[in-house]
């Protein structure tokens, strides 16, 4: 549906209006479909979030809504697909476009709220009163005014039914022109398979054979809660639209969600006063806003085994020292695309088995940057006792700036250069660390080597690691595009067991290099 005229170009065409003429001039241009975009714009500017035109997302969304087929629509959670569906209900109210409109929401009470808000608007907006008149019967009729069924005084009626209860609608020997479905299903109802068929039986074999036999369609709208989401089925067999928060790069409502803010309700944020805001993680952002559901059973790693141990402040052990090893994932090219560089800092007690992430710093930088930030980072941390640069292909650079820094052949700014004996060590396939010889092999191979730990409750991360935790989780699946927190972490954590495990479990020139001593104290 092509829309003929922005709001802006509307607005412009009614100032020319004489002003005994503007209310029919309101009235008939905007009877048409097309102009529900404006319809919305101008009679509900308190509920219409955004100051600029109607993005392109949510045209889509309204033609979808205004369209006389059958479909499904699935959009973000908060990205106003209910308030756009309430309002082209109202326009088919006003309009008497519908005689019989059946709304559907996961519950009853759900349906009710919806119907209170269209109710609200119809007895006091004002601006809609005095181009439309007054569609409010009298209460002392017998005509229906209920949250779960009202009829206005031109004739149409909208009855709120819960998902999968009771039969289908016949209102005067009526029956519904249109059927709207609104986040009909939840997060209990589609984790049973039986729970699922039940909806579906009930969709197909109630609701659907209620619609009208000339005119009737059904609109089914959501977020794709589930793989098996009768939703997602619905939109495969019918067609609508599928949009998610974030598309080629970009929000798809960047008035009110930028990329930031999208990231902000991902990953968190620190406020001004220090106090971290937690995220709602990869998990729920995907399923929520991206329309992509990670299914549990992909995760690698039980969450409840990294949520239930969070920590915010170390624990006193006043028995024995602190111990740190400091790791970094070097982003090879400077693509903000790529991968991240990683630098993750990892303490444990002397002879204790819990570890806990004192921080991750993460970024696109260049090299030299690189170098930089890991050497600042192992000067803010001046008792770690090892520092491991990943050493392959293509990230080599960092580990030979760090190393001529160590030998006093370059300087780097901002850097202090009193105190250079960092360290470090080579972490690949071919360098110096025989603990490391998984490094080259399967990540999730060398993920499991640390399940057990796990699983113990002995890692513990900052609540406010959010990307680190999905990282770690789904590590491996396509459930996460990058895998360089848990990379980095993995390589911290192997650096923190050298000489704690079964000598055997290592070859014998490992008891010869620098980490070796280092963690036998031979130094």
């Amino acid at each position: 549906m092509i829309c003929h005229k922005t709001f802006q170009e509307w607005n412009e065409d009614l100032n020319l209006v004489e002003v005994e003429r503007q209310r029919d001039f309101i009235f008939y241009s905007l009877k048409s479909k097309r102009m529900l975009h404006v319809f919305g714009r101008y009679f509900f500017p308190h509920i219409i979030k955004g100051t600029n035109e109607v993005p392109e997302a949510h045209h889509e969304l309204i033609d979808f809504l205004a369209s006389v087929e059958s479909g499904a629509c699935i959009f973000p959670r908060g990205f106003a697909k209910t308030t756009w569906e309430k309002i082209d209900t109202l326009h088919d109210v006003i309009y008497a476009l519908e005689p019989v409109i059946l709304y559907i929401s996961n519950t009853l009470q759900d349906a009710g709220f919806h119907f209170e808000s269209m109710k609200v608007e119809l007895e006091n907006n004002e601006m809609l009163r005095a181009v439309y008149g007054n569609l409010v019967p009298d209460l002392r009729d017998s005509i229906k005014w209920t949250s779960i069924h009202f009829e206005t005084t031109n004739g149409i009626n909208v009855v709120a039914r819960g998902a999968g209860k009771g039969r289908g609608v016949n209102i005067k020997n009526q029956r519904p022109t249109k059927i709207i479905v609104d986040d009909g299903e939840d997060d209990e109802m589609v984790r049973s398979l039986v729970r699922r068929k039940k909806y579906h039986d009930w969709l197909y074999n109630v609701i659907i054979p209620s619609l009208d036999k000339k005119k009737g369609r059904i609109k089914i709208i959501g977020t794709v809660i589930h793989p098996e989401v009768e939703l997602l089925k619905f939109h495969q067999s019918r067609g609508g639209i599928f949009r998610k928060a974030i598309e080629n790069g970009d929000s798809i409502w960047p008035q009110m969600w930028s990329l930031e803010d999208l990231d902000k309700l991902k990953n968190g944020y620190t406020k001004e006063d220090g106090t971290f805001v937690e995220g709602i993680g990869t998990h729920s952002f995907m399923q929520e806003y991206m329309n992509e559901p990670l299914n549990a059973e992909l995760a690698r790693i039980n969450p409840a085994w990294l949520d239930d141990r969070t920590y915010t402040t170390l624990p006193e052990n006043n028995q024995t020292h602190l111990k740190t090893v400091i790791t970094i994932d070097p982003q090879a090219g400077e693509d903000k695309m790529a991968d991240e560089y990683v630098i993750t800092v990892l303490s444990w007690y002397n002879k204790d088995r819990h570890r806990y992430v004192i921080e991750q710093k993460a970024g696109h930088a260049s090299q030299l940057d690189q170098a930089k930030y890991l050497i600042q980072t192992w000067q803010q941390h001046k008792g770690a006792h090892l520092v491991g640069i990943e050493k392959v292909m293509t990230q080599v650079a960092v580990y030979q700036l760090v190393l001529d820094w160590r030998n006093r052949k370059i300087d780097i700014d901002n850097v202090d250069g009193f105190n250079r004996n960092i360290p470090m060590i080579a972490i690949g396939p071919q360098g110096s660390m025989a603990s490391m010889q998984h490094k080259g092999s399967d990540k999730v191979a060398r993920m499991q080597i640390h399940e057990p730990m796990i699983e113990r409750g002995e890692l513990h991360l900052r609540p406010e690691m959010i990307k680190l935790r999905d990282q770690i989780i789904f590590l491996g699946t396509d459930a996460i595009e990058h895998d360089d927190r848990a990379d980095s972490l993995i390589m911290a954590l192997d650096l923190s067991y050298q000489g704690e495990f079964k000598k055997s479990d290592f070859s014998a020139d490992k008891q010869q290099t620098v980490a070796g001593n280092l963690f036998k104290e031979k130094f």
